[in-house]
């Protein structure tokens, strides 16, 4: 006869009734858009880390359509162009750009049908790739974007599938996304700075971006920089790095001074004295700045001409040496 043993006890912990969910991670960015009255401001960090790890990779964040390369190519100037940064997922943010510049590109040259084509397309693929992942496991994206077309520039911003205009109301409008945007959302809200120009939006915007790349964790690399402008014409700006330091002097500086200014024992002449150091000091800090650019200028031109002699002597001693051959 064949006693059966009954089986042992299986701890709960190796057979969990419910599955647990895998942790979250997401690629970590920092960008900023700026719509101004003439044109709009794009921003991001160069850097890319992947939540939870320590590798970190530089990536292009900034694309430009048509490609500001190919403008010298043509000899009509594209009639739309569009702008787009992004954070999160860096795959799912790739091809939502992909896919919203081709509809730009065959929609009607309206800037009102180019958006909505955009919009339209972004609704589409989180509606097909719904149907793919699992309830939740969908990967996050942010993409901010700009479009140009019959003169006329706007700035929307989409969170998953949800698509806004922003500045709409008023013509003016900033957003920041992914990680760092508290940073960047605090500077702007504390300066009460309403970029009106590009100009101003690029100094605004290279000073939020280098200050959340100093301190919002996850952010690095270099700050870039991409404008739209109301002409069509599109350019990736060279960042100062004497902008920056005018803006961290006035920083640290005008917040010494007010602390000076509400102090009831500081008499009006040693305020005097503060406030004329602290003038000086971002006077120099600008003639520093002009400076550097002229020699930065000077250095070149004298660059362009050696290279300019070097190539005139290689076809010389080229020329020679064919005479020498029988």
């Amino acid at each position: 006869m064949v006693v059966l043993k009954p089986l042992p006890h299986l701890s709960p912990k190796l057979f969990p009734a419910k599955p647990k969910r895998l942790p979250s991670r997401k690629y970590v960015t920092i960008t900023v858009g700026f719509l101004c009255r003439d044109g709009i401001v794009l921003g991001a960090d160069s850097q890319e880390s992947y939540e939870g790890s320590a590798l970190k990779r530089s990536v292009p964040k900034l694309a430009v359509f048509p490609p500001i390369e190919t403008d010298d190519d043509v000899n009509e100037a594209p009639d739309r162009r569009v702008i787009f940064t992004g954070a999160g997922d860096s795959s799912l943010v790739d091809k939502l750009i992909d896919e919203a510049w081709l509809e730009a590109a065959i929609a009607n040259p309206n800037i009102v049908e180019i958006a909505t084509a955009i919009e339209r397309r972004i609704l589409e693929l989180y509606g097909e790739y719904n149907k793919v992942f699992h309830a939740g496991y969908m990967p996050p994206a942010q993409v901010t974007y700009g479009i140009w077309c019959g003169g006329e520039t706007r700035l929307y911003y989409a969170q998953g599938p949800v698509v806004n205009n922003i500045g709409r109301q008023t013509g003016l409008g900033y957003k920041a996304s992914g990680m760092g945007n508290e940073i960047t959302d605090y500077i702007r809200d504390r300066m009460r700075a309403k970029a009106a120009t590009v100009d101003d939006a690029v100094v605004l915007t290279s000073y939020m971006l280098e200050q959340a790349i100093a301190h919002g964790e996850g952010c690095g690399g270099e700050v870039r920089i991409s404008v739209l402008r109301n002409n069509g014409k599109a350019e990736n700006i060279k960042i100062d790095a004497f902008t920056t330091q005018i803006l961290k002097a006035l920083d640290s500086q005008i917040s010494f001074v007010l602390l000076r200014a509400a102090g009831p024992r500081i008499s009006d002449e040693t305020f005097g004295v503060i406030w004329e150091a602290v003038y000086k000091r971002i006077v120099n800090l600008r003639a520093a700045r002009s400076k550097a650019a002229k020699k930065e200028r000077e250095d070149k031109e004298a660059l362009e001409k050696a290279m300019k002699e070097i190539e005139e002597e290689l076809e010389i001693e080229n020329a020679k040496s064919e005479d020498k051959q029988p």
